[in-house]
């Protein structure tokens, strides 16, 4: 799956790959992700943390989703699209990030040193940290839930009667 969605985005020097690993107990959730310059033959794989990058995030957001359901009204369920929008295009920069750094490793992409420098930083602030598996998801439905706030500071419908979200002055 994950081959079907790189592919039109691989250009003809590139050859992009994600595998299983042969059977490694120590991780079952690894896949390698290999990149090949068909011009030079360089090749150079990594290993992606399928359960970290999209496991547990997928299961964070769906969890939250479900204990703070915002889709009761219209401007609800815009926001919740909004947010499984912005919740996909996180997901995508996760896996995108290492594959540009991979892409610039085997010359395929001149990224410079600017270039080399950003995706770093966001490879460490998006994939290295598993705390950032619960934070990410958490943030995007945080955004969420206060998109889908009524704009007068009442309360989502269906919410318990006695509570009310504290909004900034």
């Amino acid at each position: 799956m994950c081959d079907a969605i790189v592919a039109p985005f691989s250009g003809e020097g590139a050859q992009i790959h994600f595998a299983v690993p042969d059977s490694d107990p120590k991780h079952p959730w690894w896949i390698l992700l290999s990149v090949k310059n068909v011009f030079t033959g360089e090749l150079f794989s990594i290993p992606v943390d399928t359960r970290t990058l999209a496991y547990v995030r997928i299961a964070v957001f769906v969890a939250l989703a479900l204990s703070w359901p915002v889709a009761m009204t219209r401007r609800g369920a815009g926001a919740l699209a909004v947010g499984i929008a912005l919740f996909a295009m996180a997901m995508a920069l996760s896996v995108g990030l290492p594959l540009l750094q991979v892409l610039g490793i085997v010359r395929i992409l001149g990224l410079g040193v600017l270039g080399q420098s950003v995706i770093s930083i966001g490879i460490l602030t998006f994939v290295t940290y598993p705390s950032m598996a619960y934070a990410i998801p958490a943030l995007i439905w945080w955004l969420t839930w206060r998109m889908a706030l009524p704009r007068g500071g009442g309360t989502l419908q269906g919410a318990p009667a006695g509570e009310k979200p504290a909004l900034a002055p």
